[in-house]
């Protein structure tokens, strides 16, 4: 996983509650399992003490009552030190499993086991019994071993041997252990069913509100990409969630139609943009180029052709008398008349000339690369073509003429900063001139 995706799950909403909530569930553990290990851990250690204390008392009272007993002779009828011992030790066997009777000179009378062991430390601990007895009444005195989980006890007494006798029981405390042990089974079968619980409940959790959350943060992500058609389904929970993800798929729904509306009208703005840039560019009759595209082109060419060191040329066709006939016989058959004429004019032309209608009735072919031979050429050939066409109309067939006039400029004398003005300018003269000088022919300056 990148650092990326790692800072973008971290920082995430469902991260956020599930860290929480991990977090309350921990501290929830740890408090139940400290009140359970301290409440169960000191119950183990009095019942112990308690068990101990017990048999210790059992045991120290056996001992009063048979020490009472032989004092008045009423216990022990024999005069065997070795039978006073026997019976003693019957007394004692209820109340103490492992145990010595040893003397105060380290002479071990009796063991109950013959595999136990007597303390490293049994001298000592015999004679502080002893000690302890004596100056401060207390009746026994303990040595707990921790590394053997073994308690000593050690009670002294008299009476049935020379001197002073000592009674060692030995208490295994493992017994605490597997209590204990006991205890942390018991703790972990609690921590497995809590974490189970929480588990199930952490599920739920993410079922119920993450995953959700994560659903509709899907959704606008997918709607913000453009895809406008994205739904959330989030059926069966009945809950804000759901109702949450209906006020956004109607949201999605309302954004899909409001768009669908908005790129039908720019499409539609589109479109008539293009048509009014073509009628802006183009004459909407005769498909020509209009006025306004030719003047700037012309001022285009101009540029061009001082650049290559070509001429150019502007060659200007009115047809003669055309008010006279749009005026008797109405549009329809003057459109016809302009219409025929644009094409003869655009079929005489070549691909480096661009026609243009300029007026009602008058056209302007705008040649680049042009020569004084080309264009009297081309010009010759546009009006004795329109002079021997028959135009038919609904209101009779027409054959009609066209005056021209030319004018040329090399690239020298196209630098003037008003050459475009002046280039229109000299065609309208010698159209004018060849107006003037009869009509139905062509006049060049040069």
């Amino acid at each position: 996983m990148s650092n990326t995706m790692k800072i973008k799950f971290t920082r995430s909403i469902g991260f956020k509650i599930l860290f929480f909530y991990m977090m309350l569930a921990l501290i929830n553990v740890s408090f139940i399992i400290f009140i359970l290990f301290e409440n169960q851990v000191d119950l183990i250690s009095k019942n112990s003490k308690l068990e101990v204390e017990q048999q210790f008392s059992n045991l120290i009272d056996v001992i009063k009552r048979s020490s009472d007993e032989i004092l008045k002779g009423t216990l022990f009828v024999h005069d065997n030190k070795q039978e006073h011992v026997h019976q003693f030790i019957e007394l004692i066997k209820p109340f103490a499993t492992n145990f010595f009777i040893i003397t105060d000179k380290n002479e071990v009378i009796y063991k109950s086991d013959a595999k136990l062991d007597t303390p490293a430390t049994m001298v000592k601990d015999a004679l502080r019994s002893i000690t302890v007895k004596n100056f401060s009444g207390k009746e026994y005195y303990l040595r707990i071993d921790d590394k053997k989980k073994i308690m000593y006890c050690y009670i002294p007494f008299s009476d049935i041997h020379s001197g002073n006798t000592i009674l060692l029981v030995v208490k295994d405390m493992s017994g605490i252990n597997e209590s204990m042990r006991n205890l942390y089974k018991q703790a972990i079968f609690v921590i497995i069913v809590m974490l189970f619980f929480h588990a199930v409940f952490a599920l739920t959790l993410f079922k119920y509100i993450i995953r959700p959350l994560k659903q509709l943060n899907q959704g606008a992500k997918q709607i913000s990409e453009g895809n406008l058609e994205t739904r959330i389904s989030l059926t069966g929970s009945q809950d804000e969630f759901e109702s949450l993800a209906e006020s956004f798929n109607t949201m999605a729904g309302s954004i899909h139609k409001n768009m669908k509306k908005l790129t039908g009208e720019i499409e539609s703005s589109r479109e008539t943009i293009k048509r009014t840039d073509n009628l802006t560019v183009k004459d909407g009759l005769t498909g020509l180029f209009s006025r306004a595209y030719i003047i700037e082109r012309i001022q285009e060419e101009i540029k061009k052709s001082i650049k290559s060191n070509n001429a150019v040329a502007i060659i200007m066709i009115d047809i003669d008398n055309f008010k006279t006939i749009n005026t008797l016989y109405g549009s329809s058959s003057g459109n016809i008349i302009l219409f025929e004429t644009s094409k003869i004019i655009t079929r005489n032309s070549t691909e480096n000339d661009i026609v243009s209608r300029f007026a009602d009735d008058s056209f302007i072919v705008l040649s680049t690369s042009s020569s004084i031979e080309y264009a009297a050429s081309l010009s010759e050939k546009i009006r004795a073509e329109i002079e021997n066409n028959s135009v038919v109309t609904p209101d009779g067939v027409f054959t009609v003429t066209a005056s021209i006039g030319v004018s040329l400029r090399e690239s020298q004398s196209l630098r003037d900063i008003e050459a475009d003005h002046e280039l229109l300018v000299s065609a309208e003269n010698a159209l004018s001139q060849a107006k003037k000088t009869g009509k139905n022919r062509v006049e060049i300056i040069a």
